[in-house]
């Protein structure tokens, strides 16, 4: 069962004060008020939602580390173009 929540002008001027928002005229407090009762009333449906609960065939598709051979430093930085042996390799600037 849906019940509908009455949200008046001054709940509105609240939160439009929490948002930080001018809302003065009072005609557009009644259209966010109304609107507000429409988002409320969206959480009153999905609330009649039953809750059920499901275990999913989930498995770890994650293989465990394995230390393996890799290259040396020197080896990695044979072809480096430039002759500057500080350890890192240097890319173009980003602007």
């Amino acid at each position: 069962m849906v019940r509908k929540i009455q949200v008046g002008s001054e709940e509105v001027r609240r939160i439009s004060e929490l948002a930080k928002i001018n809302v003065e005229d009072e005609k557009e407090l009644e259209t966010f008020a109304k609107q507000f009762e429409q988002i409320i009333s969206y959480f009153e449906i999905i609330e009649t939602v039953p809750e059920f609960e499901s275990e999913a065939d989930i498995k770890n598709v994650l293989r465990q580390d394995e230390i393996e051979n890799s290259l040396s430093k020197e080896e990695v930085f044979l072809n480096l173009e430039s002759g500057d042996d500080k350890g890192y390799f240097k890319g173009p600037k980003i602007r």
